[in-house]
């Protein structure tokens, strides 16, 4: 019997050590990083929210992007067919070919002035989500490469595709008549390249947010099945 009654008294500080390290289920389990550091759940589920803001934001201003940006040309025709008085005796100063040129060069450095920022803003996003993901979650390998796969290419877009976009564009704006089959080539290819990277973004996005509710809805599954365990301890 004083065996039992020992028995019982570790059992209780056993639980009390846990209670006290935060490792109750749902309340204060704690996490780890990806270098083993702890972290208390809320601060977890935190990043996680984080992140999946991150990866909303992100995908929603590609797709934005990708169908508001050409559109903008249109306004050139809408404009040209019919002007506002003040306008219209602009262009007929200027000459509808002048005109039109004009219009043109203007939407196409609104465009560039446009990706400039969000090469950026993208770049930022990526670098948050890969931090995040490496310091302040308990993300495994295949998410945490996937994040950083990500930020490479927002960081490639930014400082390779998006600037040399902008130098050829404006040449070809600038200087039609001296245009080569070459640069309009040179140009196509790095336009497809800006679109398979941006869609290899948004791909790469999906795939995050299924292992982050993969890992939730394990995460949640761990805790209930721990907070049984822990009823079944107590009633015995």
């Amino acid at each position: 019997m004083p065996y039992r009654r020992r028995r019982r008294s570790s059992s209780s500080t056993h639980s009390s050590s846990h209670s006290s390290y935060g490792q109750s289920p749902g309340t204060t389990e704690p996490g780890k990083s990806f270098f083993n550091w702890s972290r208390p759940v809320w601060s977890t589920r935190l990043a996680y929210r984080v992140i999946v803001f991150f990866l909303g934001v992100w995908v929603g201003a590609i797709v934005l992007m990708t169908v508001a940006v050409p559109r903008s040309f249109s306004s050139i025709d809408s404009v040209m067919a019919n002007p506002p008085r003040e306008a219209a005796r602009m262009i007929q100063r200027l000459g509808p070919i002048q005109a039109r040129a004009l219009l043109r060069y203007q939407i196409a450095e609104a465009n560039r002035l446009t990706y400039a920022a969000w090469g950026w803003i993208q770049l930022g996003l990526g670098l948050g989500l890969f931090l995040l993901s490496l310091f302040a979650t308990r993300s495994r390998i295949v998410p945490l490469a996937i994040s950083g796969i990500m930020a490479a290419l927002a960081a490639v877009m930014n400082f390779v595709m998006i600037p040399r976009l902008a130098t050829i564009s404006r040449n070809l704006e600038l200087q039609p008549t001296t245009t080569t089959v070459r640069d309009i080539d040179h140009f196509a290819f790095l336009n497809r390249g800006f679109s398979a990277y941006e869609a290899g973004i948004v791909m790469l996005g999906l795939v995050l947010l299924f292992f982050l509710f993969k890992r939730s809805e394990a995460g949640a599954l761990a805790s209930q099945h721990s907070h049984a365990e822990s009823k079944t301890v107590e009633k015995a």
